[in-house]
């Protein structure tokens, strides 16, 4: 049963990193462009965000197909949410003005997709390091 836990659990993982890399780009995007057609730096950030949901769907897929490694793909998954979390505000600038649309929707969207997935993965891999130690005895 609990195998079909930790699948559950990954799928879930799959899905919101999946999810979160279409949302970022799509749904609570950063803002729009100016009026010359130009992007604000807050886009770079919108760019920066989605490859890195990207590759923890990537990573997540690939923690689905090769069960012995899950634990150390999980496990390399969790800096990755905490660099997604940060890459809005903390590593590129974003607009100056607090009530834009990157500071109001897209940096709380990552801000809480990066924490679900950063708990996601630690329940992950709680239960995988349980699984071990029940397999040893």
């Amino acid at each position: 049963m609990k195998k079909k836990g930790d699948m559950i659990i990954c799928i879930i993982l799959l899905a919101l990193s999946v999810f979160a890399a279409f949302g970022v780009r799509f749904f609570f995007h950063a803002c729009l462009p100016k009026e010359d057609g130009s992007y604000m730096n807050c886009h770079n950030a919108e760019l920066a965000v989605m490859v890195m949901f990207t590759l923890m769907a990537v990573v997540y897929a690939l923690a689905l197909l090769f069960k012995k490694y899950r634990g150390g793909l999980v496990l390399a998954s969790i800096p990755m949410a905490i660099a997604a979390c940060v890459i809005p505000q903390g590593v590129i600038s974003m607009c100056m003005m607090r009530d834009m649309r990157c500071f109001a929707v897209m940096r709380p969207a990552v801000i809480a997709c990066s924490a679900v997935m950063v708990i996601f993965s630690a329940v992950l891999l709680w239960s995988e390091r349980r699984s071990g130690l029940k397999r040893e005895d």
